[in-house]
């Protein structure tokens, strides 16, 4: 990045039409981390020598970028204007409140068991709401940038962003390096403390909002969509052999580079914003086409809430993991299975007013 901090000239508002590009990256985004929590569902409990293990890698791998991807498309949206506080706490962070209260207790009764409800303790249904489900992080984490929404909106349209870029770049040294670093480096002990000594925690996802943000409005990336492509992939790939390689030489399974703060997952998620950004959107431009993706987009939210859930389903009952045949077949036909019965389950749910009303974020 150059060293100067002169200001970027924001790009133009867009048309009033809706931008299908980003409803189809949402859309594989949403299909990512259900491929992701499909093949990580079983990559601690097969050993790193088996084949089977390195098919759950690589999916796992390839689908390491879906979260900051949400926070980008987040930011890319959310940051555009001034959101009044009432508006914002009534309309955006009360209903994700909601949300995680609802789907919280909703898992902990799927945890003691239906048919065991009234026989549990409100005391154990209350202390399972509370540690929640483990993919039930993201909205806390998401409230918390919406209660920031104010701060960082006055952060990008002071003098015309003039402080973007730096922002950016504090986030890249004190978040992205540093966390890359510290994983490659775990096992070198002087490493470890000086970089634990970064104040890291300024940053974080806060970091990918504005990023999304600014390569939405302010300076996309001018790169062709081959290239984008082309580039994620090899990125995936050289991180996957990376992680393979420390996995080997240590004798256990190593997730060194999984984190959504590496290097490499970093430049995935750059590289599919950009790649999404270059389509052009004239071959987008039909109105049923329009509409049938922005319907799907607006079932991500409920297949991210939902797909945990079906895939218990689909191993409690159906017996189907992905160590139920081939994991490298196994892998997408549940995750395409957990991901079709999550949208049509959020499809009929979305029926409902006031489910509607909350699904507006």
């Amino acid at each position: 990045m150059p060293n100067t901090l002169t200001a970027e000239k924001p790009i133009a508002p867009a048309a009033a039409a809706r931008d299908v590009r980003y409803d189809l990256l949402r859309i594989t985004a949403a299909c990512m981390v259900v491929f992701l929590h499909t093949a990580g569902s079983k990559w601690h409990t097969v050993p790193h020598t088996d084949f089977s293990w390195l098919s759950m890698h690589i999916y796992n791998s390839f689908c390491r970028s879906a979260v900051p991807l949400f926070f980008m498309l987040s930011g890319a949206f959310l940051l555009k204007k001034e959101i009044p506080l009432k508006k914002l706490w009534l309309r955006k962070i009360l209903p994700l409140g909601i949300i995680y209260i609802v789907w919280s207790f909703f898992y902990a009764i799927d945890a003691v068991g239906w048919t065991s409800l009234f026989r549990t303790s409100p005391l154990t249904l209350i202390a399972l709401s509370v540690k929640s489900h483990y993919h039930m992080w993201y909205i806390p984490t998401l409230a918390g940038l919406y209660i920031l929404q104010p701060v960082l909106y006055a952060v990008i349209h002071f003098e015309n962003g003039k402080f973007v870029r730096y922002y950016l770049r504090v986030f890249f040294v004190l978040q992205i390096l540093r966390a890359t670093v510290t994983l490659l480096c775990s096992d070198i002990t002087v490493v470890q403390t000086a970089m634990s000594s970064l104040p890291m925690e300024l940053t974080r996802y806060a970091g990918y909002m504005l990023l999304g943000y600014y390569l939405a409005n302010i300076k996309p990336l001018r790169i062709k969509p081959r290239t984008a492509l082309l580039g994620f992939c090899g990125t995936v790939i050289l991180a996957a052999a990376i992680d393979t390689l420390f996995t080997y030489i240590r004798g256990d399974a190593k997730e060194m580079l999984y984190s959504y703060f590496s290097l490499p997952v970093f430049a995935e998620a750059v590289l599919l914003f950009t790649f999404a950004q270059s389509i052009n959107p004239n071959r987008l431009a039909s109105p049923k086409a329009s509409a049938v993706v922005g319907t799907l987009s607006s079932l991500t939210f409920g297949v991210y809430l939902l797909h945990p859930f079906i895939l218990d389903k689909l191993e409690t009952h159906l017996h189907l993991h992905p160590m139920s045949f081939a994991p490298i077949l196994s892998i997408p036909v549940i995750a395409i299975i957990a991901t079709i019965l999550s949208g049509a389950i959020t499809f009929v749910m979305l029926k409902l007013p006031v489910v509607k009303r909350l699904w507006k974020l």
